[in-house]
């Protein structure tokens, strides 16, 4: 009834980057139960784990080429990371995919495939990933929401500036209100 316009709540589709813990995701679950009764009158939370888990590293260090290289098309490469994994469903562990999502960028194609094929760049993934540990950060980011939505994993900009015009238009209720 959301998607065909019946019911003006917000879907939020979230959900962990992957189920490894078991006892984790039920908890994670319990949590956004919580959140699903807390908002249930402006948002339809649902947990949507993937049905596999997608490693990462090899994009990361393809993804260090690409900012060095060619700092200017770094955003472009992030967008194209983006859809192979979340639109296309492509594997980007396999550096000739990395490679041709770079095809037409100012980045030497072989950088990236022997970058990604030998792990060169691996110390440095880990080395990100370790300072975001010390941090507080256990995987993929999640962000706050006026101190009312927690928003985990990637999401677009739309997405974010959908759930931000929501917030601002309950909180102008709210205000109405009193």
């Amino acid at each position: 009834s959301i998607l065909s316009g019946d019911d003006a709540r917000l879907l939020v589709i979230v959900g962990p980057c992957s189920v490894h813990d078991v006892g984790a995701a039920k908890e994670y679950a319990n949590q956004l139960q919580s959140l699903r009764d807390q908002f249930s009158e402006e948002l339809e939370i649902v947990m949507r784990p993937p049905e596999r888990f997608r490693p990462t590293r090899k994009a990361h260090q393809a993804a260090l080429v690409v900012e060095h290289a060619s700092p200017d098309e770094v955003d472009t490469y992030h967008q194209r990371l983006y859809e192979a994994v979340w639109v296309e469903e492509r594997d980007i562990e396999d550096p000739l995919v990395l490679c041709d999502l770079a095809a037409d960028l100012a980045v030497p194609h072989e950088l990236i495939e022997r970058v990604a094929t030998e792990d060169e760049l691996l110390p440095a993934v880990r080395s990100s990933m370790e300072r975001a540990h010390a941090w507080g950060a256990t995987g993929t980011p999640s962000w706050v929401i006026d101190n009312k939505l927690m928003v985990p994993g990637l999401q677009d900009d739309e997405f974010f500036d959908r759930v931000i015009q929501r917030l601002e238009s309950i909180r102008n209720a709210e205000g109405d209100a009193d």
